[in-house]
């Protein structure tokens, strides 16, 4: 039966809300505590799963068209190759750079994490410095990713992704340039 119209699904807000809820739970600051903690707490020559994986098999997994962009192809072929990120991707990739952000510039400090620093507010998980540390990394390396690309003669961008790409990496360079957390000592 054809239904006059049409029926509007919202199919890239489905499916982001999906993404956004394995990349918040893999981002999530008690999460990436446990992680850290874990590496202590394992038998001798248990090999624990490390922070330094989550955030290197996101990354990777995410941005798996970009890498593979700013590599000459592998048959000696000259045609440009075509990057056509689709909304989905576009979406998660906007997500992901959104959560790195987050942990690079940190959350507003409370004047009392000082004074009661053995004691854990709900809802006020600190970000583990390590965890910083690899979302800096990984900006950095996405943004040459995309820079790579961006300048690529070989790789053809249609104006969607060219527009994307750019935003990422003004996003990536603003949030990089922001320097040390000012909330951190």
């Amino acid at each position: 039966m054809f239904l006059k119209g049409g029926v509007d699904y919202p199919i890239n807000e489905e499916v982001l809300s999906i993404q956004k809820i394995v990349l918040g739970h893999c981002l999530d600051p008690d999460v990436l505590a446990r992680l850290e903690d874990q590496e202590t707490q394992v038998d001798a020559g248990a090999e624990p799963l490390r922070m330094a994986e989550v955030f290197r098999a996101l990354t990777d997994g995410i941005w798996s068209e970009i890498a593979t962009s700013a590599e000459p192809p592998a048959d000696g072929d000259s045609k440009p190759r075509t990057l056509d990120l689709s909304t989905i991707r576009r979406n998660l990739q906007r997500d992901h750079l959104r959560r790195l952000c987050t942990i690079v510039l940190g959350q507003r400090r409370n004047s009392l994490d000082d004074l009661f620093a053995y004691v854990r507010f709900s809802g006020g998980s600190r970000v583990p410095a390590d965890a910083r540390s690899l979302a800096r990394l990984h900006l950095k390396e996405v943004g040459d990713r995309i820079g790579k690309t961006l300048q690529d003669e070989g790789v053809k961008l249609d104006d969607t992704t060219r527009a994307h790409l750019e935003e990422c990496l003004h996003r990536i360079t603003k949030t990089l340039d922001a320097g040390l957390d000012a909330n951190e000592p």
